[in-house]
C-alpha cells in the first residue's frame, strides 16, 4: 500500500522511520522524499502489514494518507498523446499496440511531471 507521509517541523530531525521498522519488523520502501527544515513529505510502499505502519505513524502525530490510486485519468480529457509516457520516471504509463495509453498507477511516485505537462490536464492525483 502506497501511503503519503507527513512530517511536521517538531519531528523532522528524528529517525521516525528508523524507529517504525524496527518496532514493527516491516519494511518500508521510500519512493519520494522532501525533507525541509520544517516540515518532510514522503511517498513510501509497505507491502505487508501496512495498518501497522499506518497506525504508527499516527500515534507518533504524523499525517498518512492512503494512495490506492495515486494518478488519476480523465478519459473524456485525454487524448492518447503519449506525452506522460515519455516524462515518467518510473514507467507508471506505457503505449500498447493499438496505441493507447495504459496506466499502472502502482508504479507511482506522485512526482508530479506527467501532470505538469499534460497538454489536456487529463491527470491529477488524489490526496
Amino acid at each position: 500500500m502506497k501511503m503519503r507521509i507527513q512530517i511536521p517541523a517538531n519531528l523532522v530531525r528524528k529517525p521516525i522511520v528508523s524507529d517504525i521498522v524496527l518496532k514493527t519488523n516491516v519494511l518500508i520502501n521510500l519512493e519520494k522524499v522532501n525533507i525541509e527544515a520544517n516540515k518532510a513529505d514522503m511517498v513510501v510502499d509497505v507491502k505487508d502489514r501496512w495498518e501497522d505502519v499506518k497506525k504508527a505513524f499516527e500515534e507518533r502525530g504524523i499525517s498518512v494518507d492512503l494512495l490506492k490510486e495515486p494518478i488519476k485519468r480523465r478519459l473524456d480529457r485525454c487524448v492518447m498523446c503519449g506525452i506522460c509516457s515519455t516524462i515518467c520516471p518510473v514507467g507508471v504509463f506505457k503505449i500498447s499496440d493499438d496505441w493507447e495509453v495504459q496506466i499502472d498507477s502502482s508504479k507511482c511516485i506522485i512526482c508530479k511531471n506527467c501532470i505538469n505537462l499534460c497538454p489536456t490536464e487529463a491527470l491529477s492525483v488524489d490526496y
